[in-house]
Order: structure tokens, then sequence, then C-alpha cells
């Protein structure tokens, strides 16, 4: 495993601000999760405005199986996450979820080609 972090921009479309208290989240590769996080201090954005804020997580690339499976025609990225504002009567826990396909095509063929007999596929 490893840790790590990334900075990050968020963005408040909103005509108010909002208070975020704590994220936590995970990064899936198809079905895998291959990092996770949680940042425990507040995150501040302006109505209409954006911040940067850095979001620090730990890496489990042991966690991914057969890399030539996920690794077909599309990788399959999705982040998974809740957060927490102030609400009315406490503290409010929301759930956040971000998907997107990256298509590689032939692409991967190439790449991974040099490396099959690392990945359990044929040499």
């Amino acid at each position: 495993m490893t840790d790590a972090s990334v900075e990050l921009k968020m963005h408040n479309p909103n005509g108010f601000r909002v208070d975020v208290d704590r994220l936590e989240y995970a990064l899936l590769l198809t079905a895998d999760t291959v990092a996770s996080g949680r940042r425990d201090e507040p995150v501040r954005i302006e109505a209409e405005d954006s911040t940067l804020a850095s979001f620090p997580f730990t890496i489990d690339l042991g966690s991914i199986g057969d890399l030539s499976g996920i690794l077909e025609d599309t990788l399959s990225l999705r982040v998974d996450g809740r957060y927490l504002v102030p609400g009315t009567f406490g503290k409010v826990g929301r759930p956040f979820e971000y998907r997107h396909d990256i298509p590689l095509g032939e692409l991967v063929e190439d790449i991974l080609a040099p490396f099959r007999g690392l990945f359990g596929g044929d040499e």
C-alpha cells in the first residue's frame, strides 16, 4: 500500500456557501477498490466559487486481480463517497458517485504486450 495525496478544485454552482465537514471516498477500477481516503478538515466553498483542497488516499494496487481483464476495451472508473454537511438538526451525511468510462481500444494491447508474463497472460 502507498499513501498519496491529490489536490482538486471543488466548484460550488449554488447561490449560497457550502461547508463540507468531512469527506470519505474510494476509487474503483471496474469492481476493484484500488484507493480510498478520508479528509477530516472542513472545506468551505463560497457561493458560485471554487476552491482547491488536498485529498489524502491510500493506494492498494494489490487488490486488482488480472489486469488484462480490466484493461480490455474500456477502463471503468468510479469514485464512491460520502460527505458531511451541517444540517438543521446536526451534521447530515450525503452520498456521491462519479463514473467515467475511458475507451482504450488497441492502445492497451500495445502497452501490455511486453509485460504479459507479469500480469498472468501469455508470454
